[in-house]
């Protein structure tokens, strides 16, 4: 950079002032520059795709959850209507067992009614 400056004449001190500052403008640009050099982006770029890998972990984790609930949810509703038509199953026996016992002449009934 030539900047033309005379010593004497004080309106070409802007001249001189405009060129250091842009000089130390360029100078803080260059460090800049030579810092950015000196940063390693292998292990930010290592972190992130480990993060992305986890997130998808994290996705198939929560799809077989919810294989799981919606398994869990089939065999309690399973359980649950084996468990009306087996109580409705005793409940007949009871009675039958009832009227089997009045016919022979027992007066116990057997357990409480349904």
């Amino acid at each position: 950079m030539v900047v033309v400056w005379d010593a004497e004449d004080p309106q070409t001190d802007c001249y001189l002032k405009a060129a250091l500052e842009i000089t130390r403008a360029l100078c803080l640009r260059a460090q800049t520059a030579a810092e950015r050099n000196k940063i390693d982006f292998g292990p930010i770029d290592r972190a992130i795709l480990d993060l992305e890998k986890r997130a998808q972990n994290l996705d198939q984790v929560r799809k077989s959850a919810e294989t799981i609930r919606s398994s869990s949810e089939t065999i309690l509703d399973r359980v649950r209507i084996d468990r009306e038509a087996l109580d409705k199953q005793v409940c007949l026996l009871r009675d039958a067992m009832n009227d089997v016992k009045q016919l022979l002449g027992d007066q116990q009934e057997s357990h409480a009614a349904c």
